[in-house]
């Protein structure tokens, strides 16, 4: 593989690592807001 492809596959396994957390962190705040909704 050259170097371009590396960094390419890089970035893309940072872009899904960035969105995975972002969707882990807003499905948490989400259900947080239901629990103090509820009480």
């Amino acid at each position: 593989m050259t170097p371009f492809s590396w960094m390419i596959l890089s970035f893309a396994l940072l872009m899904a690592g960035v969105c995975g957390f972002t969707f882990v962190q807003i499905m948490r705040n989400e259900h947080k807001q239901h629990r103090n909704g509820q009480s």
